[in-house]
């Protein structure tokens, strides 16, 4: 941990528990043009993650093959990872995920999305 870990955390306290400082140093170094390119990020994150909800929800037979390829890479990347879980890796309540369009979407609904709405936070509280 760097010499702005604690401070971050204790100034965090009060978004999601305050426990995790993972790039709160970065952040506190960012500038305003690094501020608004995370924010085009992100925003080009979820659009294409909501183009592959939308694909997901078509009637395409190659639904989830078109889906996965909407995702940015690091999505389908994370996908990829989930896929490798078994049953025993998971918290309770947790289901094992398998390559199919249903599964994608809600891990998409569960996770994906979910994780916008936190980072969004994080980079507003930065």
């Amino acid at each position: 941990m760097d010499k702005y870990s604690d401070t971050a955390r204790i100034a965090l306290a009060h978004v999601h528990g305050g426990s995790d400082a993972t790039g709160v140093s970065e952040a506190v170094r960012d500038t305003a043009t690094d501020a608004q390119e995370c924010d085009r990020d992100l925003e080009l994150d979820e659009a294409m993650t909501r183009k592959a909800l939308d694909l997901l929800g078509s009637r395409r037979n190659d639904r989830y093959e078109a889906a996965l390829g909407a995702l940015r890479e690091d999505t389908r990347g994370w996908w990829a990872d989930i896929l490798t879980y078994e049953e025993d890796d998971l918290d309770e309540g947790e289901t094992v995920y398998s390559a199919d369009p249903d599964h994608l979407r809600r891990f998409i609904e569960k996770r994906v999305i979910p994780w916008f709405a936190r980072r969004r936070t994080e980079l507003a509280n930065r």
